[in-house]
């Protein structure tokens, strides 16, 4: 009787959508680009997308921000990224206490955040009135990138992580600098998230009754368990 060994590797090559990001290390695959599979990224996913229309450039616009209710549930911040009840803070939005820094994420916002490179975040900024600010943002390198930017008392400013290593931001309006935020940002895979998922394999042959082996363990004979037998 002729076996039939498939390995699992050719399983794991036809599921690789699904399982690429679960695995530490590097990927490649009919490109000289190489991609890190770090998934620390993924605990952060809230704070990022991916976006196709924003490209080249860092800040890509400003618009007004109205936030729905109360604004988010959360902010975490502090050296230990403290998690504080947002309502916390809206007493010193509320007696323009200074200027504000974020990053917003779906149901909390951060100062910190850890994301992969050519990701979108947005950015939220909170002053006392309105103007022309400064938009400082710091590279791993130390050097400065400038931005001038006309913003209201609650801004969305859109930002594109162009570039790997940790970035500082913080704003300046009527000479008060804001809190700085950091965008960590990661040379890491786009295929976000991983699980287990079925690879199907056909196989075409005019052998019939054959046994099928996945890595030395049988599996099924060819035309039982429900598979009609179709010579092929």
């Amino acid at each position: 009787m002729r076996l039939i060994y498939i390995l699992l590797a050719t399983a794991i090559f036809l599921a690789l959508p699904t399982a690429i990001a679960q695995y530490p290390g590097s990927y490649s695959q009919g490109t000289s680009q190489s991609y890190s599979t770090d998934n620390s990224v993924v605990e952060y996913s809230q704070y990022y997308s991916f976006s196709s229309s924003v490209k080249g450039g860092q800040v890509s616009q400003v618009e007004k921000y109205v936030t729905s209710g109360s604004g988010p549930s959360y902010v975490y911040t502090g050296v230990d990224h403290k998690k504080i009840p947002y309502s916390d803070m809206q007493y010193y939005y509320s007696y323009g206490q200074g200027n504000y820094l974020w990053i917003e994420g779906e149901d909390s916002w951060t100062d910190y955040a850890k994301v992969p490179k050519d990701s979108t975040l947005n950015l939220i900024a909170i002053t006392s009135s309105g103007g022309y600010a400064y938009l400082y943002d710091v590279y791993p390198n130390g050097k400065t990138l400038t931005s001038l930017i006309a913003i209201y008392p609650y801004s969305r400013i859109k930002y594109y992580a162009d570039t790997t290593g940790k970035h500082t931001l913080y704003f300046v309006i009527n000479n008060r600098a804001s809190n700085p935020v950091v965008i960590d940002v990661q040379e890491t895979s786009p295929f976000l998230g991983f699980g287990y998922n079925w690879a199907r394999v056909n196989l075409v042959s005019d052998w019939k009754g054959y046994d099928i082996f996945i890595d030395d363990v049988f599996a099924v004979t060819e035309g039982t368990g429900g598979v009609p037998d179709t010579g092929k």
